[in-house]
C-alpha cells in the first residue's frame, strides 16, 4: 500500500481529525484515564512534516500536555526506536527542532495509507452498522 495512492491533503486531514478526537474526548472524560504520549508525538511529529514546518520541543510538550521531563523521556524512546531525532533549528542554532527520521516518516505514511485505504473500502456508516448488527447478535459479548 503507497501513499501515493492518496493525496497529501487527504492525509493531512485524517491526521488533524484524529488529533483532534483525540482532544476532544477530554471534554467527556478525564485526560488522566488516556494517555498515549509516544503515539500523541508521532502524530504530531507526522503533521508537522505534512504542514512542511518545524516543531521545538517546546511546542511539543504544550501540543501533547506533557511535562518537559516527561515529553523529553519519550521522544529519547522514540530516538531510540530510530522513529525521531532531534536537530539544531538552521535558522536559530540555539534553537532545537524534531523530526521524524526517514524511518518514521515511513511508517506514518503506512500508518495512514492502511487507514485511508480502509476508509475507501466502506463507508464508516456501513461498518458500525455492521459492528452493531455482530454485536446484538451475540448478545453483546
Amino acid at each position: 500500500m503507497q501513499q501515493g495512492l492518496f493525496a497529501a491533503a487527504d492525509t493531512e486531514a485524517l491526521v488533524n481529525h484524529i488529533l483532534h478526537a483525540r482532544r476532544l474526548r477530554e471534554t467527556v472524560f478525564n485526560p488522566r484515564l488516556f494517555s498515549d504520549p509516544a503515539w500523541d508525538l508521532l502524530l504530531n511529529l507526522y503533521q508537522a512534516q505534512l504542514r512542511h514546518v518545524d516543531v521545538s520541543v517546546d511546542q511539543l510538550v504544550d501540543a501533547v500536555d506533557l511535562s518537559p521531563v516527561a515529553t523529553a523521556r519519550w521522544l529519547k524512546a522514540l530516538a531510540g526506536e530510530g522513529l525521531t531525532r532531534e536537530k539544531r533549528d538552521s535558522r536559530n542554532p540555539g534553537h532545537v527542532v524534531v523530526e521524524l527520521t526517514g524511518e518514521g516518516l515511513t511508517a506514518m505514511r503506512r500508518w495512514a495509507a492502511f487507514w485511508l485505504s480502509a476508509a475507501c473500502e466502506k463507508g464508516p456508516e456501513t461498518r458500525v452498522a455492521g459492528l452493531l448488527d455482530r454485536l446484538s447478535a451475540s448478545g453483546g459479548s
